[in-house]
């Protein structure tokens, strides 16, 4: 097969001056280098252990190796094989056969290979994270936030289905660059299906997701979720950065991480909500909902670092304390060590990553005594207050307060209280 396809790839590369573009002396360089690179390939796999494992226990049993065949043979089988390739099934040459036509066998047999059957294999932890049981809260607050904007349904499904889509991509992710072994409940995908699958899984989805954003129609849709993406994984990639070299972040730039990584999915929404609305918003009105969804971003996440050290529920779909165990610099505890940077017992606990639960006990004991719990409520309370001060100036959304409240309740905040 190898060998049949360099034929083709040598018989193309002879015609390509005859297609009538001027060939560019580095396309010339990268067609010759590619032809390089196919023969050494071809040479390499006649002989490695990795495509003979039936031969390796052979010679493991007999002590005997068997040696390629002479250089004779091995010539008079490529020739057999070129010959065999020029000759179609209706009797006519390759030169007969037109790259359209190549291009069209290629089509359908890469079409065999994607059918459905191969495809659930391919998706299987994509599939297994979707079928746990979640909070689907960030459907409820496109519905939401679709009050103002007023795009139509179709356009609606398509924006749902593409931030459903990635965010459970990046749940897959996220399980593996923080080494999760619960996720809602359950063990995380990659420790069912590994994670070489898990992360093609989640890299296949967002790839299909993009182009399902060519369904849109519109020049701009698909550069909104590229540029949204490109910003998750710039915000992504800081946190870890911190975490893998033990550094402490300030406040500020945890916030602007968290705009990022977590306010990219809910940014990008918006933008093709607003793309597609037929309401003309003023700037006023775009300025409002765009820092209630940067409010709602920080409180998305803030809250979610201080349920983790603190949170039954929590505990239950994840583990105890789990932020601790991957030595991630939360909100509650870069407080701790910035109002304490004396003090080295957290900074300790936590660059051992450790999953003893003595330990994650005294941690959050600590955090206690600093005050950096009732810290983190107190920012999470004001957070749930701006966001209701700001659904006020855009008028009030009765949908929207009741995500906030949902958000809020584990402060006990109802919506009328206000914190200065």
């Amino acid at each position: 097969m190898v060998i049949d396809r360099y034929a083709d790839f040598e018989r193309v590369r002879s015609e390509l001056v005859s297609w009538g573009a001027k060939t560019d002396i580095q396309v010339e360089k990268f067609t010759n280098g590619l032809g390089a690179i196919i023969i050494g390939n071809a040479v390499w796999s006649f002989e490695t252990p990795k495509y003979f494992g039936t031969e390796r226990e052979e010679v493991k049993r007999t002590r005997r190796v068997t040696l390629l065949p002479p250089r004779a043979n091995m010539q008079e089988n490529l020739t057999k094989s070129i010959s065999k390739h020029e000759i179609n099934s209706n009797g006519n040459t390759t030169e007969d056969v037109s790259p359209q036509q190549n291009l069209h066998q290629d089509q359908t047999t890469f079409n065999s290979i994607s059918s459905a059957k191969y495809m659930d294999k391919i998706l299987q932890p994509y599939n297994y994270l979707k079928s746990l049981p979640g909070k689907n809260i960030r459907t409820t607050l496109i519905h939401a936030l679709n009050y103002w904007f007023k795009a139509p349904e179709d356009k609606i499904i398509i924006i749902d289905d593409i931030i459903d889509k990635l965010y459970n991509a990046s749940l897959l992710i996220d399980d593996i660059e923080d080494g999760s072994l619960i996720r809602r409940g359950a063990a995380a995908a990659h420790t069912v299906y590994e994670i070489p699958l898990t992360i093609n899984a989640a890299e296949f989805t967002c790839c299909a997701t993009i182009k399902k954003g060519f369904k849109f129609n519109h020049p701009r849709a698909v550069f909104i979720i590229v540029h949204h993406l490109v910003e998750l994984h710039n915000g992504q990639g800081l946190d870890i950065w911190w975490r893998d070299n033990h550094v402490c972040p300030s406040e500020d730039e945890y916030c602007q991480m968290i705009v990022s990584k977590c306010g990219g999915l809910f940014r990008m929404a918006i933008e093709l909500l607003r793309l597609f609305s037929p309401i003309q918003s003023d700037m006023r009105k775009n300025q409002l909902i765009d820092d209630l969804c940067q409010a709602l971003t920080l409180l998305f996440q803030i809250r979610d670092d201080y349920c983790n050290l603190i949170s039954k529920e929590y505990t239950q779909s994840k583990s105890y304390c789990e932020d601790l165990s991957e030595g991630k610099f939360s909100f509650p505890i870069i407080h701790a060590l910035n109002i304490r940077p004396d003090d080295s017992r957290l900074g300790d606990i936590l660059k051992q990553r450790t999953y003893n639960i003595d330990l994650k006990q005294e941690a959050v004991q600590l955090l206690h005594e600093f005050g950096s719990i009732e810290y983190t409520r107190g920012i999470c309370v004001k957070l749930a207050n701006k966001c209701y001060e700001l659904i006020d100036k855009l008028e009030g959304n009765l949908y929207l307060k009741m995500a906030v409240d949902q958000l809020a309740a584990i402060f006990q905040v109802p919506a009328e209280t206000k914190v200065e």
